[in-house]
C-alpha cells in the first residue's frame, strides 16, 4: 500500500517544486511551500507505514478500527 501512495506523492511533490522554481509570485511561492510541507508530512507517515510490523484493532462505537499508533512526526 505504501508503495502505491508513494509514487503519486513523489510526482506531485516534483510538480510543486517545478511550479515554485518557475514563478516569482511570492504569494504563490508561499502557497506552494505550504503544500510541500503537507506532502512531506504525508511522506513521513507513509515511511512509518512501510516500517510497521505490529498493529492492533480497537472498537469505536461498534466499529472495529485498525489502530496503527502513528507517531507524532510533525517535527
Amino acid at each position: 500500500m505504501s508503495h502505491l501512495f508513494s509514487q503519486p506523492l513523489t510526482v506531485v511533490m516534483g510538480h510543486v517544486d517545478l511550479l515554485s522554481a518557475s514563478t516569482e509570485d511570492e504569494h504563490l511561492k508561499h502557497t506552494l511551500h505550504i503544500i510541500k510541507e503537507q506532502l512531506e508530512l504525508l511522506s513521513k507517515y507513509i515511511h512509518y507505514l512501510r516500517e510497521l510490523n505490529k498493529f492492533e484493532t480497537k472498537d469505536l462505537h461498534g466499529l472495529t478500527m485498525l489502530d496503527i499508533g502513528l507517531p507524532d512526526v510533525e517535527e
